[in-house]
C-alpha cells in the first residue's frame, strides 16, 4: 500500500501522507490533509493506494533493451541478480540488475556471482535502494532506477544516462547529504533550511534506517521549542523534502537517490503517532550532534 498520495484538494498537487481509518463496519477508510491549502481531511481512494509488484525477470529483459545490450539475458541469483549484457557503446562495461542488494544476506550471496567478479567495469542498476559500500568484490557504478525511469507516451523510457563512464563510483560523492553545524549539503549543493527544519532533519540523520515517531522528534529537535503541535513535524518534513528538491535540481552528478525518496513515513491507523525514516544507511550521510 502506498504511504503517501497526490492531493487532490489544491491546485499544487501536493504529496501528502495517508491516514487509514476503521469504519465502524471493519471496512477501512483512507484520507490525506492537505498541507498546503490547511484544509481537513480529504478522502482518498482506495484504488489509489495499491502498489505495483515488480518482476526481476521481466525488468532485466526490459533494461537489456534499453541500454542495448549484448549478447544477452542470464539470471546469474535466482530472483536476485541479471547479467544483462555487455553496452555496445563500450565493450569493457558490463550491465547487471541486482535486487535486493540492500538486504541482511547480500554481503554473502552477491559476492559469490563469478560473472560479477571478473567484470572489468561493472555498471549495477538497482529499484530503489543503493547501499554504500555496495555489497560486492568491487564498487561497481550504481545507478537507481527510482530517478532514471519516467513515464512518456504511455510506456516507461530509461534517461539518457552517460552509460560509458569507466571509473566506478567517479561521478558521486562519498555521502549523500552532509550536516555540520548551520550547514546542510545534499550531493554537494547547499541546502537553504530555517533553523528548525535543519534540527529535524538533523536527528532523523543521527538514526537513518530507524522509524521515529511524532513525538520523539519534536522532543529529541524541538526540546527549547516545547512544541507541542502535531502537525509541525509533518510540516517540517514537507518544507525539507521541497528544500532538498531545490538544491538537486543544481547537482551535476547523476542522483542515485532523489530527495522525493529520501523521506519515508509509516501509513498509520486513527489515533497513532506518524514515524518517519531517513531511507539512506549510515555511510550516505554524515551529521554532527545536537
Amino acid at each position: 500500500m502506498a504511504e503517501s498520495v497526490t492531493c487532490d484538494g489544491c491546485e499544487k498537487g501536493c504529496q501528502e501522507d495517508v491516514e487509514v481509518v476503521d469504519r465502524a463496519n471493519g471496512s477501512p477508510e483512507a484520507y490525506v490533509v492537505c498541507h498546503e491549502r490547511g484544509w481537513g481531511r480529504i478522502r482518498a481512494d482506495l484504488r489509489r493506494l495499491a502498489t505495483w509488484v515488480v518482476s526481476g525477470q521481466g525488468l532485466a529483459r526490459w533494461l537489456a533493451s534499453q541500454i542495448d545490450a549484448s549478447p544477452g539475458l542470464e539470471e546469474c541469483i535466482a530472483g536476485r541478480l541479471w547479467w544483462l549484457g555487455r553496452l555496445s557503446s563500450c565493450e569493457n562495461r558490463e550491465a547487471f540488475l541486482a535486487v535486493g542488494s540492500a538486504r541482511s544476506d547480500a554481503q554473502s550471496l552477491f559476492p559469490s556471482c563469478l560473472r560479477l567478479q571478473e567484470a572489468q567495469a561493472p555498471l549495477v542498476f538497482v529499484p530503489a535502494i543503493a547501499p554504500s559500500p555496495f555489497p560486492f568484490g568491487r564498487q561497481p557504478r550504481v545507478i537507481l532506477l527510482l530517478g532514471a525511469v519516467r513515464s512518456g507516451d504511455g510506456r516507461f523510457i530509461l534517461d539518457d544516462l552517460q552509460l560509458t563512464v569507466s571509473r566506478a563510483g567517479a561521478d558521486k560523492p562519498d555521502a549523500i547529504l552532509l550536516i555540520d553545524g548551520p550547514d546542510v549539503t545534499f550531493y554537494g549543493q547547499p541546502v537553504k533550511l530555517e533553523p528548525r527544519d535543519r534540527e529535524l532533519l538533523r536527528v532523523l540523520a543521527l538514526n537513518v534506517g530507524q522509524w521515529l515517531s511524532d513525538p520523539y522528534l519534536r522532543k529529541k529537535a524541538w526540546a527549547a521549542y516545547q512544541c507541542k503541535d502535531e502537525g509541525a513535524v509533518k510540516g517540517s518534513i514537507y518544507r525539507a523534502r521541497n528544500a532538498l528538491e531545490r538544491a538537486a535540481e543544481s547537482a551535476t552528478i547523476m542522483l542515485p537517490m532523489p530527495a522525493r525518496a529520501l523521506f519515508r513515513n509509516e501509513p498509520r491507523a486513527l489515533g497513532r503517532p506518524r514515524k518517519y525514516m531517513l531511507a539512506l544507511d549510515e555511510s550516505q550521510v554524515r551529521a554532527s550532534k545536537l
